[in-house]
């Protein structure tokens, strides 16, 4: 079942068009929350957006200028994150490389691999984020191909995520940033 989204906007977030402009240069910071609470119940799930992280600008690492990435996040009532699969542009410590998804349950990194195709190029990024409750594991694709695989290791996602929870998106920028924006926001069960 498809969603109606709406959604309210903090920090530099805005609406332009049907995109939300995260953040827009550097030292910026944004994030949209949609409305609806979500009851992940005993189901899979898919969440599909676009992204585009275009204007790269400030320090650069090693493909280029411009960084940080977006976060999708599903978040408590109280905005406690409690899944997070972020699009990372940016290598510093602990990254292997400057274009990489993590996935993070409660804080805690627990899965994150390299993709080849650069985030902050300008170019739209079709994302999907796959719950699959038989199998209990998340899935992340970009443009069709699986970047990152994460099993829940015996206990369900639902089991984990007990409450209804909200879905988020934040960007934040700092020496290094661009244009970052999120569309086409839909979550199916």
């Amino acid at each position: 079942m498809q969603k109606e989204i709406r959604a309210s906007l903090k920090g530099d977030a805005k609406k332009e068009d049907n995109k939300i402009i995260l953040t827009s240069g550097l030292k910026s910071q944004g994030e949209v929350t949609i409305e609806q609470k979500l009851d992940f119940e005993e189901s899979s799930w898919k969440c599909n957006f676009t992204v585009n992280i275009s204007e790269p600008e400030g320090i650069s690492d090693i493909d280029g200028q411009g960084g940080d990435g977006i976060r999708m996040k599903l978040c408590s009532e109280s905005g406690q994150e409690l899944f997070a699969a972020t699009l990372d542009t940016y290598k510093n410590l602990e990254n292997q490389s400057g274009n990489e998804v993590v996935l993070y349950f409660e804080g805690t990194k627990v899965a994150q691999a390299a993709c080849r195709e650069r985030f902050n190029d300008g170019k739209d990024k079709e994302i999907e984020v796959i719950y699959d409750n038989e199998l209990e594991t998340v899935v992340v694709k970009v443009n069709d191909l699986a970047v990152v695989a994460y099993a829940f290791n015996d206990i369900a996602f639902y089991e984990l995520v007990k409450e209804p929870v909200f879905l988020c998106f934040s960007s934040f920028t700092g020496a290094a940033g661009g244009k970052h924006e999120v569309s086409n926001i839909s979550i199916d069960f």
